[in-house]
């Protein structure tokens, strides 16, 4: 029973997804478009009102479109203006081909008889915007401009679906938390968290502040600095938590001041798995179906070290004891190929990893889930300082840490005898042999040119700046700024906001290698941590990279 579920379940998604539609999730392209009875309608007007609209990209000759017809008709009769007018009805004739008479009358089916909202018989290019490819095509487009293909649903459906995503605007002022993400790392003990608030209120929001909790104590309130408007939706990243001990924590997010509190609070569960000893136990409760679970045991460099798969025995328990080494970081990955874990539908099956102090597990995991841990303690990972590598010769360089002192000569003095000169992107030099000092304090927005007699290196202590919550301000023309990532990444996918909007010129590194986006050349390869970069613009712009926990793809 189960595999024939799952032959019919590829039957449905081949025979739906043949063809490239609009995909579900974009945004819909506006239209001012006349119906066959003189009346304009435009699609941004009715979301700008806060009604969901339903598209209907239809031929007078299809079919499935007049089987369909009467379903959507009675939907509309609920939903429309002689229902509670809550939704807006359009129906988009795509064969250029038919005439106002086809839409009328076609082969004795009378359409205009059949569906009493509007049918709008020159379309445009607007089919083609929206890839229709076959018929009938039907989307829902909430207020928020995203649209999702719903297929030939009824009314009900219909309404289920405005309910469970298209957000309507009811009140004049609510601002709602989306999304609460935690964005936890195992392996550094460190929570970077986000969330995501959306204005469902008629009045903007300027300046939203954000309380944030720790198993329920205080540690952060938060501004973001802007406007939100009616239906638009911004990410707030909120400060990183550091230093958190093994086990689970509750995250909670918070809003006031406005109409509508149901929507106000968002919590999720924060977990930072850490063992204290290296020998850990896997114990496994398989389901109905063992023969689908599989699971692997990487260490750091993502080589496997551990695996096992091939199960037979249903609602058995498979145990397996590891000897790891300490201060490494490792991730378990599970997985099961029907999708639907080892918990709860076809068994109660389970996976905990363990030793005498700290466990995690799950089951209910889907096709699969990765979880990754840290054998050792964390707190020898907090970054307090970084080391500069600086060559012989001219350079750049720039740094991630928020110095004790700021003061240039201060930072750099272990190795000012080596300096020649050392000068930032305005030209305001440190003269070491002169004892001056022009720079001033070290910020953390710049790289900085230097030229060294040797090879050598310096390190600045501090705290480090966390690189999503320290934008960088760019002036027109030329700029020498930081790199403030861990890691490396490349050029082109760091710049690639900035080239999107037409504002980057090119990107130079000390060697003079560059980036040039107007040629798609990436000469420079990846910014590399330490380096400084100079960056020309045509105007004055914001560089945010992303988190350490996120990947530039």
């Amino acid at each position: 029973m189960k595999l024939l579920k799952l032959f019919l379940f590829i039957a449905l998604f081949i025979s739906t997804n043949t063809f490239a539609q609009l995909t579900s999730g974009s945004i819909a392209p506006n239209f001012t478009l006349t119906d066959i009875d003189g009346n304009t309608h435009q699609l941004y007007d009715y979301l700008d009102e806060g009604k969901p609209v339903l598209l209907d990209f239809f031929t007078v000759w299809c079919g499935p479109c007049q089987s369909h017809a009467p379903t959507l008709e009675a939907a509309y009769q609920t939903y429309g203006p002689s229902g509670d007018n809550s939704i807006v009805f359009l129906a988009l004739e795509a064969d250029d081909s038919t005439s106002d008479a086809d839409c009328d009358n076609y082969g004795g089916f009378e359409w205009s008889s059949v569906l009493s909202y509007p049918i709008i018989n020159t379309t445009a290019n607007v089919p083609s915007n929206y890839n229709i490819t076959y018929y009938p095509t039907i989307y829902m487009v909430c207020p928020d401009k995203i649209i999702t293909e719903v297929g030939q649903v009824d009314g009900n459906s219909i309404a289920a679906f405005v309910d469970a995503n298209c957000e309507i605007v009811m009140s004049e002022n609510d601002l709602k938390i989306n999304d609460l993400s935690a964005n936890t790392n195992s392996c550094t003990g460190i929570s970077e968290p986000t969330v995501i608030l959306k204005n469902l209120g008629e009045n903007s929001f300027v300046n939203p502040s954000i309380e944030v909790y720790l198993d329920d104590s205080l540690i952060e309130t938060i501004t973001w600095q802007g406007t939100l408007n009616t239906l638009e939706t911004t990410e707030v990243s909120l400060s990183p938590i550091v230093n958190l001990v093994a086990g689970n924590h509750t995250l909670k997010a918070l809003i006031s001041n406005d109409d509508v509190l149901d929507n106000n609070i968002s919590a999720t569960i924060l977990s930072i798995n850490q063992f204290s000893t290296t020998a850990i136990e896997l114990t496994i409760v398989l389901d109905d179906y063992p023969a689908e679970t599989s699971w692997e045991l990487l260490n750091s460099q993502s080589e496997v070290v551990y695996s096992g798969s091939g199960y037979s025995a249903p609602n058995s328990s498979v145990t397996e004891s590891f000897n790891l080494l300490p201060n490494e970081c490792y991730t378990f990955s599970i997985n099961d190929v029907y999708g639907d874990g080892i918990c709860c539908t076809y068994g109660n099956g389970s996976y905990a990893l363990s030793n005498d102090d700290y466990a995690f597990g799950g089951g209910d995991y889907g096709f699969g889930e990765m979880v990754n841990f840290y054998i050792g303690d964390l707190s020898s990972n907090e970054i307090v300082s970084q080391t500069i590598n600086l060559p012989s010769g001219w350079s750049m360089f720039s740094t991630y840490m928020e110095a004790i002192n700021p003061d240039f000569e201060s930072v750099v003095s272990p190795i000012s005898d080596q300096i020649t000169i050392a000068k930032n992107y305005l030209g305001s030099a440190y003269l070491p042999e002169w004892g001056f000092n022009g720079i001033g304090d070290i910020h953390l927005a710049q790289g900085y040119q230097i030229k060294a007699k040797t090879d050598c290196s310096f390190s600045v202590t501090g705290s480090y700046l966390y690189p999503q919550l320290n934008p960088l301000n760019l002036s027109s023309g030329w700029n020498i700024i930081s790199y403030l990532r861990l890691d490396s990444a490349p050029t082109n996918l760091v710049f690639s906001n900035l080239n999107t909007q037409n504002m980057l010129v090119i990107v130079k590194d000390d060697n003079g290698a560059a980036y040039l986006p107007s040629w798609d050349f990436n000469g420079i390869g990846d910014l590399i941590p330490g380096k400084g970069y100079q960056v020309k613009t045509n105007s004055a712009c914001q560089l945010i990279y992303l988190s350490n926990l996120d990947l530039y793809e």
